[in-house]
């Protein structure tokens, strides 16, 4: 079949009507449908059928590799977080706070909000990405007048240190 717009026949379109017919129901029971589905309308949800998915689901068994593939994807949730922190980012993120006693070390003040700031960028220097000798503790403020705001580490790129 072209891509795009086709235009067909009556003959295909009536073939096509007949192929379908009793396949889709009306917009109307579609909707009772799905209103029958919620609450206790749900099969799923009724006892007796909780029992019986539960009395076919006993006694089976995972294979190792199957096992394996869900601990690996639960381990990656777990130590992966919505913005790609893991857990040694906070965990780096919080010693460098205590190290630094909360306080930016450009100006000395003890903001509420206070972030973390790589001196060496991580994307040029990855190796130093949990090195604590390569974090400071900065205010908002001072952090936005670093090089290393943001995305405009150029100078790293270009060699120059």
């Amino acid at each position: 079949m072209p891509r795009g717009f086709y235009v067909r026949s009556e003959e295909q379109k009536e073939k096509m009507r007949q192929q379908l017919k009793g396949v889709r129901p009306p917009m109307e029971s579609l909707a009772a449908h799905y209103a029958s589905m919620k609450g206790d309308g749900n099969p799923a949800k009724r006892p007796e059928v909780r029992k019986k998915i539960g009395d076919k689901k006993r006694g089976y068994v995972m294979s190792a590799e199957s096992r394996q593939k869900i601990s690996n994807t639960r381990h990656e949730r777990f130590f992966k977080g919505k913005r790609g922190f893991n857990r040694m980012d906070k965990l780096w993120r919080m010693l460098v706070i205590e190290r630094d006693g909360g306080i930016c070390q450009i100006c000395g003040s003890k903001p509420d909000d206070i972030n973390t700031d790589h001196i060496k960028p991580v994307r040029y220097f990855p190796e130093l990405r949990y090195e604590l000798s390569n974090g400071r503790t900065l205010c908002v403020p001072c952090h936005k007048k670093t090089d290393t705001w943001g995305r405009g580490s150029t100078k790293y790129k270009d060699g120059m240190l």
